[in-house]
């Protein structure tokens, strides 16, 4: 448990989070006592811990209203404290509103009201005109000269907003920013999230003074100008290039810990959650995310406001695989942030974050859905003990490669997007699903009987050194797709390099015993990608927008690596039943075991057709219908005596009881018809109480 809430004595898994929106109204309106009457509200919904979100993320562009921002931020702190609420302050540290050359408030309005629903009116922030459109300064210094720089053009990079983005290596805007930050944290705010501490500019930043003159301080080398540029770019082959991308990464590194140091001299000791909604595909902007793990107190995910969960999820669920993992190995909870807008949405929104081991938070734009998660909130709070620091159990568990992706050409096209298909396969095909990283220790591989090495293309010598250990000892791994194509400085090996790269040579499609265990190395490739992506659509349009789905992968995904997985080993768990999308994970809890069952029918729409943010979810929506009977199938049993059995889910006011029946390996549970739709969480209680 994290330091900051052993102080507390509060449980961190027993926290409610949710996103308080401060846009017009509660920036320059608002008196203490409606914000009181606002945070009443959810704190009577169990909401204890509040981040803030805003039409005012870009936080740089709106120094003119640094003072007003503070105030009001005062004002909700104060009010949160009278419920015993914290405070998590979230703004954007670097990015700016567009530096207005051109277009006027029209050019910045809808930029605004995308983040605030229409609400922002010009009377409110007209001060914002002279200052980005010819008043650029801060303390005296134009922020023009503190932004990062496109080292195509030499001019300034564009963030994927289109706006533009402060350099962290600046001396100037590190001091502004610093000093804001001393002025955020006097409002009485009990944590922070300094979002969007990244590069930007499609790869090519940055490239200002500043940038260039460290670079070459710590490697030798130089960077290019302009009319040079393209022959560096891209050139993973290039020392040069490589030592700049690590250069990237440590410079956001260094804001992140350098911030953490100073709130240390502020005397105070924020809660610092903190979120990536992309770890596991690629990471362009080198976001320092999982490099600064240690720093977060909470580890969470964005399921990203313009993807259709409906069509989206399966991606979701492959990076909260990456984050439980990560919030293991940092003894934090993970958590999972999604958009929903219905009552359909959050009940799946909700009953997958819990399914993946993860605190659910949710927020949407212009759209209250606090008293939609009221049944969730109690039902979690009722039943916390099944909820609380969850130890996952897994069938497998797949070998992240941050090298892979950080250091490989087209890494998401060549590598990424076959090891997420991977795992998406091993989860419709009924595997549960766990995580190995690049920095654990083969104390950890060996929590694991079996790792999938999924085309982790780039390996260390060191990370051989471990796996033949890892394997010496009893561990399985089996190889799929590209493997050990390069070594840790981006050297390609040969084949025989390749085959004999554990000592012992390594055959095609053969398991191959070292010491107690073996290696599988599989030549099978799919016929298509397997790869269920995100399916993205802007939201806020009458009527709303619709896209064209990628059609369901979930039948080629079972028949492709999935068949294959099942053929070297078999799931432990097996759901029995007429449904065959109904997916199962396990955790053991304080005494007890649970197992999280949730009905993924007529999710991901089977053929390419429009969809939108508006199409329900079915077995989500009141009144759906009830599953006919499953028997839930094991092959393992707790080490502990099960005193009772029964099934809750928010669908019914009471616990089910259930019948446990041995069988020649493990148990059998029936799950009578009629008892649930969509979510559902057997519990095999080592001291019979259900609550």
């Amino acid at each position: 448990m994290k330091e900051i809430f052993r102080e507390m004595n509060q449980n961190p898994w027993e926290q409610g989070f949710c996103w308080f929106w401060c846009n017009d109204d509660e920036i320059f309106f608002y008196s203490e006592e409606d914000f009181e009457r606002r945070v009443e509200i959810l704190a009577n919904s169990g909401i204890t811990v509040i981040m803030t979100f805003s039409l005012t993320h870009f936080r740089m562009g709106f120094y003119p209203y640094w003072k007003e921002l503070n105030e009001s931020l005062a004002k909700l702190v104060r009010a949160c404290h009278k419920w015993g609420i914290r405070v998590v302050e979230h703004h954007s540290a670097s990015l700016t509103s567009r530096i207005l050359d051109e277009g006027g408030w029209e050019k910045l309005d809808g930029e605004l009201s995308g983040r605030s629903k229409g609400v922002a009116k010009y009377d409110h922030w007209k001060k914002i005109f002279p200052f980005l459109t010819y008043d650029y300064t801060i303390d005296g210094i134009d922020i023009r000269t503190f932004m990062q720089i496109d080292g195509r053009t030499g001019e300034y990079a564009r963030n994927r907003y289109g706006t533009f983005t402060a350099c962290y290596n600046n001396p100037d805007y590190r001091k502004i920013y610093f000093n804001y930050m001393k002025s955020v944290v006097e409002t009485g705010i009990d944590g922070i999230m300094n979002d969007d501490i990244q590069f930007f500019g499609d790869e090519h930043a940055c490239t200002c003074e500043h940038c260039r003159k460290l670079f070459r301080e710590q490697t030798g080398y130089t960077l290019p100008n302009p009319e040079n540029w393209n022959e560096f770019a891209g050139n993973y082959d290039n020392p040069a290039y490589i030592a700049w991308k690590k250069f990237k990464f440590d410079s956001t590194e260094r804001m992140y810990r350098d911030l953490g140091e100073f709130y240390k001299t502020l005397g105070v000791q924020l809660i610092r959650p903190n979120y990536s909604s992309c770890v596991l595909k690629q990471n362009p902007t080198c976001y320092p995310f999982d490099l600064c793990a240690d720093l977060w107190d909470f580890i969470f995910q964005e399921n990203c406001n313009a993807d259709i969960m409906k069509e989206s999820y399966m991606d979701f669920m492959a990076e909260a695989v990456h984050r439980f993992a990560a919030g293991r190995g940092r003894g934090v909870p993970t958590m999972s942030m999604f958009y929903p807008d219905r009552p359909d949405s959050v009940y799946f929104s909700w009953a997958l974050a819990r399914s993946w081991g993860q605190i659910y938070t949710g927020t949407a734009t212009g759209v209250d859905i606090t008293p939609m998660e009221l049944p969730y909130r109690k039902f979690e709070k009722k039943y916390l003990r099944f909820y609380e620091a969850p130890e996952k159990i897994s069938d497998l568990a797949f070998y992240f490669s941050r090298r892979t992706r950080d250091f490989t050409a087209n890494t998401f096209k060549r590598f990424m997007r076959h090891m997420m298909g991977s795992m998406q396969a091993a989860y419709v095909s009924g595997f549960r699903l766990d995580m190995v990283m690049e920095e654990d220790s083969l104390e950890s591989l060996l929590r694991h009987k079996t790792i999938v090495l999924s085309y982790v293309a780039m390996l260390s010598e060191s990370e051989i050194e471990r796996f033949i250990a890892y394997v010496r000892a009893g561990g399985k791994l089996i190889i799929l797709g590209d493997f050990a194509l390069y070594d840790a400085d981006g050297r390609k090996r040969t084949e025989t390099e390749i085959l004999n790269i554990f000592g012992e040579p390594l055959s095609l499609n053969q398991k191959i015993n070292l010491g107690k265990g073996e290696i599988f190395l599989s030549d099978f490739r799919p016929e298509e990608v397997e790869f269920q992506p995100t399916i993205g659509c802007k939201r806020g349009h009458t009527p709303p927008l619709s896209t064209f789905s990628v059609p369901s992968k979930w039948e080629a995904q079972k028949a492709g690596t999935g068949n294959l997985l099942r053929t070297l080993m078999t799931p432990r768990i097996e759901l029995i039943s007429d449904h065959d999308r109904l997916v199962a994970t396990t955790f053991d809890v304080k005494d007890a075991r649970v197992m999280h069952i949730v009905n993924l029918t007529d999710t991901i729409s089977a053929e390419r057709v429009q969809v939108s943010h508006d199409d329900l979810i079915p077995n989500f929506c009141e009144g759906a219908k009830k599953l006919s009977r499953i028997t839930v199938k094991s092959e393992e049993l707790p080490d502990f005596d099960v005193k009772k059995v029964y099934l809750l889910t928010p669908e019914r006011e009471e616990p089910i009881p259930l019948d446990m029946v041995q069988a020649e390996k493990g148990f059998l549970i029936e799950i009578p018809e009629n008892t649930f739709a969509a979510y559902a969480m057997i519990v095999l209680d080592k001291i019979g109480n259900d609550k």
